[in-house]
C-alpha cells in the first residue's frame, strides 16, 4: 500500500535509506513494474424495490376539511 509520495516520505524520515525525491520513486516504481494496492471505495448499499408509486388522492378533494389524520405516538 506504498505509493511513491510514501516512499519518498518514508526516505526522507528514515536515516538508514538514501533521501529520494517524489519523481525518482515514481521512477524506481516504473522500472520494478511496482503497483500499490488500492483501497476499494466504500459505496452505500442500494435496494431495489418493485413497488409502483401510489397516486396522491388527496389531490382529488375539493373540500379539504373531510380529510382526517391522526397520530397516536407511546413514550
Amino acid at each position: 500500500m506504498y505509493g511513491c509520495r510514501r516512499i519518498s516520505k518514508y526516505s526522507k524520515t528514515n536515516e538508514q535509506t538514501p533521501t529520494i525525491s517524489n519523481y525518482m520513486a515514481l521512477k524506481l516504481i516504473r522500472q520494478l513494474n511496482i503497483r500499490s494496492i488500492m483501497v476499494k471505495r466504500y459505496r452505500k448499499p442500494t435496494t431495489k424495490n418493485n413497488y409502483t408509486q401510489q397516486e396522491n388522492i388527496i389531490k382529488k378533494f375539493d373540500d379539504l376539511s373531510g380529510i382526517w389524520s391522526t397520530d397516536i405516538t407511546y413514550l
